[in-house]
């Protein structure tokens, strides 16, 4: 724990940096919106690694068992439905 919050370390050495991230989406996205998700992601630099916050600890999904309930598709776009098992306070709940 660090202030209060816990972090994700960028480990793939593709991706370690601001600015193969920046390269990564200005190769698919304008500059202007691959600074926004840049951003929105909320990536920061410390002690020379990238990281970023890890937002909601109080839920664990366990994508691993998940199970893909429908998968649609239309034209160049897939829309996925899936139920996550999920655990929240030694509860176990499934989410849809």
């Amino acid at each position: 724990m660090e202030d209060d919050s816990y972090w994700l370390y960028v480990r793939d050495e593709r991706i370690n940096s601001k600015e193969k991230i920046m390269n990564l989406l200005n190769g698919v996205y304008t500059s202007k919106l691959a600074e926004k998700i840049y951003k929105d992601l909320k990536f920061e630099e410390a002690d020379g690694r990238i990281r970023r916050p890890i937002g909601d600890l109080g839920t664990l999904a366990d994508y691993v068992n998940s199970k893909i309930d429908r998968i649609t598709v239309f034209r160049n776009r897939c829309k996925v439905e899936a139920t996550v098992p999920h655990s929240m306070d030694d509860d176990d709940i499934l989410l849809q």
